[in-house]
């Protein structure tokens, strides 16, 4: 579990998937926006109200940008264990190209992204 803040509003987090990670982030103060794709589509959530968080699970691409400043934002993890595979060792990817290429060599079910 990890606070994010004191990000210029310039500065794109994230840019990964977590392998074995499943995490919620909640806007404590001020607001950002968060964009998620699973491999075949790609959404745009803004988070904006401390009382509402989004849930991101695990092998779901994100990238956090337009953080408003002094914004504040919790994110709570979860980890999934997982057999241990070549492919698994790491906890995350950094490389669009690799996360694709896991999720056709795992041929993991990835929940669909869907509008609220």
């Amino acid at each position: 579990n990890l606070f994010i803040y004191d990000v210029p509003e310039s500065v794109i987090r994230g840019n990964h998937a977590h392998k074995n990670l499943e995490q919620l982030f909640i806007p404590i103060k001020g607001c950002f926006d968060i964009k998620l794709n699973d491999g075949s589509e790609s959404m745009i959530y803004h988070l904006d109200s401390n009382d509402k968080g989004l849930y991101v699970s695990s092998m779901i691409w994100r990238e956090m940008f337009n953080f408003s400043k002094n914004s504040i934002c919790l994110a709570l993890s979860e980890f999934l264990p997982r057999p241990l595979t070549p492919v698994t060792i790491l906890g995350w990817t950094k490389s669009s190209g690799n996360f694709l290429s896991f999720l056709l060599l795992t041929n993991i079910c990835i929940l669909r992204l869907y509008r609220v």
